[in-house]
């Protein structure tokens, strides 16, 4: 390559260069942050029941239903 040939490509990329100076440095469009992993779960604290739901009454003579088998349909 001879000198001048050099010389017109090095003037080109100088140019070029400034041109893009000259408008100003590129900035990218701002992005919200992201949120971060929590590596921990926050505690949630339950708070204790104050009346617990009472059993329903069983009277003494009644007495549970023996389960019935399913029978099969031939």
């Amino acid at each position: 390559m001879n000198k001048s040939g050099m010389l017109i490509l090095c003037a080109s990329l100088l140019a070029a260069s400034l041109s893009a100076n000259a408008e100003g440095p590129r900035k990218e469009p701002v992005k919200p942050p992201q949120p971060v992993h929590q590596v921990h779960k926050p505690v949630v604290k339950h708070k204790p029941v104050r009346h617990k739901a009472k059993p329903a009454p069983v009277h003494h003579k009644v007495q549970p239903k023996p389960e019935v088998k399913p029978q099969h349909r031939g």
